[in-house]
């Protein structure tokens, strides 16, 4: 079963400032700011994706290894899902 992500749909804003994110959560009231990698991530988030999808775009942007790409996503997610950004849903 795969899992589409996606970014939380209510009580968040983001803008792309010189290749980073910086986000507010309307819900905490707490500002965000991801670095240009994560931005790359979020980007996709934005549409709606999945983590192999999110792992090649790693892979294609930044020259990492599919193990590694994998790892920074996971973590990258994880963070995401600790402060409630984003969903998901089974496909």
């Amino acid at each position: 079963m795969m899992q589409k992500i996606g970014l939380r749909v209510n009580d968040l804003t983001w803008r792309l400032v010189d290749r980073e994110i910086v986000l507010l959560d309307f819900r905490t009231s707490k500002y965000f700011s991801i670095n240009s990698s994560g931005a790359v991530l979020w980007k996709l988030l934005s549409q709606g994706t999945d983590r192999d999808r999110l792992s090649d775009e790693l892979c294609q942007a930044y020259g990492l290894d599919t193990r590694q790409a994998r790892r920074d996503v996971n973590q990258f997610m994880g963070q995401l899902h600790s402060h409630g950004l984003i969903e998901t849903q089974c496909l």
